[in-house]
């Protein structure tokens, strides 16, 4: 059984009205399936990306846009505390570093300096072992969680496990 996965998604905007770089980071789950079910892997999929496309659409109605994709990650991040809020919060600080897995993956994590980051990964094996070195890059970014958006125009919106 694959497990429900939180996505955190890592976008960079251009602000129309400050005409400035801002980040934002988009929470969101990915429903569990069973693995031997390629088709609910491709909904769970499915679903997640309705997910992040409805809150960007529901974003650039607000003045922000166009948003780029950074990075992402599927898991739980190390120093994740704040990442894990109740509701969108609307500036934490955010650490990244590229993954070698390539493009999409990055590693994150929320602290103040990187030095914190570096001595969270030391301590997460297998993710100090995916973090390419010099390729940390430390921002704020407005944490944007899917509970604080309508998604029930989603099917399967809320489904934390498919096919039980």
């Amino acid at each position: 059984m694959a497990i429900k996965l939180t996505v955190f998604s890592l976008y960079k905007t251009m602000s129309s009205v400050r005409d400035s770089n801002e980040f934002i980071l988009l929470r969101t789950i990915k429903p569990g399936y069973p693995n031997y079910n390629a088709n609910l892997e491709r909904l769970s999929e499915e679903i997640e990306h309705q997910k992040r496309q409805l809150i960007l659409a529901a974003i650039a109605q607000e003045n922000i846009s166009p948003h780029i994709m950074i990075g992402q990650f599927q898991g739980i991040p190390v120093g994740g505390d704040a990442l894990f809020a109740d509701i969108s919060v609307e500036k934490i600080p955010l650490t990244y570093a590229k993954s070698t897995f390539g493009h999409p993956w990055i590693i994150i994590g929320s602290f103040e300096t990187k030095e914190e980051f570096y001595e969270a990964l030391a301590e997460d094996r297998d993710l100090s072992e995916e973090a390419i070195t010099n390729s940390t890059i430390k921002i704020q970014a407005k944490l944007i969680v899917e509970n604080d958006y309508d998604l029930s125009a989603i099917p399967f919106h809320n489904a934390e496990e498919l096919g039980q």
